[in-house]
């Protein structure tokens, strides 16, 4: 799953790039961003550079910034979202750097990784094809 995550961010990017839009920075925050420092220093190297917010509930603080933002300055609130979050946030990330060595290694096998999902998706079907029988057979883990 991992692998299939960081092969589709890159083709997100490079069709973002592809269509003129400049992608300045590469943002991650909450859940494995927080706990699993390899996994973001893959995303880095496949992504040449990420920062994660440290921020330890990031999505319910982006909610609140945009609630105060909502609320207007006559209620108490900020009149912009960057302003409350220069305000609310402490900015703490944490920049993880491509490691050059590997950035050459999934620059290599990057165009392999687009070879196989379009042959196993569009191509093949062969993962339908697979998820097909594991429902027929009644195969998988149950999830309780």
């Amino acid at each position: 799953m991992y692998l299939r995550k960081r092969g589709i961010i890159r083709t997100i990017i490079d069709a973002f790039e592809q269509g003129g839009i400049e992608i300045k920075a590469l943002n991650a925050c909450g859940g494995l961003s927080t706990k699993n420092d390899l996994l973001m220093q893959i995303f880095a190297n496949v992504t040449e550079e990420l920062q994660v917010v440290t921020t330890p509930n990031a999505s319910a603080l982006g909610s609140a910034i945009f609630a105060v933002v909502a609320a207007d300055q006559l209620d108490g609130g900020y009149e912009s979202v960057l302003l409350a979050a220069a305000h609310m946030t402490d900015r703490m990330t944490i920049r993880y750097q491509p490691e050059p060595d590997k950035v050459s290694l999934y620059n290599k096998l990057y165009p392999l990784y687009l070879q196989l999902h379009d042959s196993f998706g569009k191509e093949l079907k062969v993962m339908k094809q697979l998820k097909a029988f594991k429902l027929k057979e009644g195969l998988g883990v149950e999830i309780k």
